[in-house]
């Protein structure tokens, strides 16, 4: 047995489960990832942040909504590179506040790079990017879009073929969301 670590689009992700290139895929819930005869299960509750660079006033906020960041520049990813309920976000941003200035990236680290570097807000999944002296992560929040679930990030295989190690994996992966929960 072997471990290959790659990084696509879930899409992507998902259709190499289907080839049987993959056995086992973590990605956020999105419409690709319900395919049918796949097992999911969700191993991390995600929310939307803002990575904002310490240096920033709002880094001393609790929360943020999208009126507070309104005129600073964004950091928003690609859209080949983000799941639809990322590129619904981004777009809601985009239509509430046209004048925006933007930047892209093609990763959520990517993105706090970006951020740590001065260039603007990033709003990511909390799962996604780990604290950093350099920047805040604060909850953001945007009523206007539903997104429930979908920023959960879940592990996906193939129930059918897959092996033993496969579902241990997912198993000790959804114990160590019990432990920071």
């Amino acid at each position: 047995m072997y471990i290959k670590i790659k990084v696509a689009a879930s899409y992507q992700l998902v259709q190499d489960i289907q080839d049987g290139e993959l056995d086992l895929i973590c990605c956020m819930r999105s419409p690709a990832a319900h395919v049918s005869d796949m097992q999911r299960r969700t191993i991390r509750r995600g929310s939307f942040v803002c990575l904002v660079p310490g240096e920033y006033p709002l880094a001393k906020k609790k929360e943020l909504t999208p009126a507070d960041i309104a005129g600073t520049p964004w950091v928003f990813r690609n859209s080949k590179d983000c799941t639809p309920v990322i590129l619904r976000m981004q777009q809601k941003l985009k239509d509430m506040y046209p004048d925006n200035p933007i930047l892209y990236s093609s990763s959520p680290e990517e993105s706090a790079l970006m951020v740590r570097g001065g260039f603007g807000i990033s709003v990511v999944a909390s799962y996604s990017v780990s604290q950093n002296r350099e920047y805040q992560r604060i909850p953001f929040i945007i009523p206007s879009l539903d997104a429930g679930q979908e920023v959960d990030l879940i592990a996906l295989w193939n129930g059918a073929n897959a092996p033993a190690a496969v579902t241990d994996l997912v198993q000790i992966l959804c114990e160590e969301e019990q432990k920071n929960i």
